[in-house]
């Protein structure tokens, strides 16, 4: 085998030393956050081409708090009490943890990211597609 030939063996060699780690990485961060939380949205703020300004969550038909199942990946809408009966739901593609920060990630009519912080339980929602973006800030709890 040629000196190019060592490199590349070598290069790949690392890369899937990396991705394995990254994957041992997402495995630990799902098996940490295993407890389901429960959310409550606090204050939202939708943005446009326009300008940004605050809108009622109910305009948005966002249910009050939603819980966060780590183990199923799935965020579930819960509705207050004497509220709407229906239960919206959406897939999490990806949960990672940083900073004592926990990220998921995904897609529902449009991206959004939700950062929650460990230490506060205050969270962070954004979502965003080719003509809005919304910032929802909250709360969550260990359910």
């Amino acid at each position: 085998m040629n000196n190019k030939g060592k490199v590349l063996t070598f290069f790949i060699a690392i890369c899937l030393l990396a991705l394995c780690s990254t994957l041992a990485r997402a495995d630990a961060a799902e098996s940490e956050t295993a407890v389901p939380l429960l959310c409550a949205f606090t204050k939202s703020t939708v943005c446009d081409i326009d300008g940004c300004g605050p809108i009622d969550l109910e305009a948005l038909d966002l249910p009050p708090f939603f819980k966060v199942d780590f183990k199923n990946k799935l965020i579930t809408g819960v509705e207050a009490i004497g509220g709407r009966a229906a239960r919206k739901k959406t897939p999490i593609k990806t949960i990672q943890r940083m900073d004592n920060n926990i990220i998921l990630q995904g897609i529902e009519l449009r991206a959004w990211s939700i950062l929650i912080s460990e230490a506060t339980g205050k969270m962070t929602l954004t979502a965003a597609d080719d003509e809005e973006a919304g910032v929802f800030f909250g709360v969550c709890t260990p359910m």
